[in-house]
């Protein structure tokens, strides 16, 4: 289970570092919106994939 800890922390890694491009001051609401919107999305994306990713991982 620590493999999708740290599958879903590489992939909001990588996904931050390329929104973080358009963060300013009069954008910080849509920043933080975006972000939360890819959490609530990838982490129910992830937990669907855990049976799959197990099984790779226990290979």
């Amino acid at each position: 289970m620590m493999s999708i800890w740290f599958l879903g922390d590489a992939a909001a890694q990588s996904f931050n570092a390329q929104l973080v491009k358009l963060y300013s001051v009069p954008n910080a609401g849509m920043y933080f919106e975006i972000v939360g919107a890819f959490a609530v999305v990838g982490a129910p994306v992830l937990f669907s994939m855990r049976g799959l990713l197990s099984r790779l991982v226990n290979v």
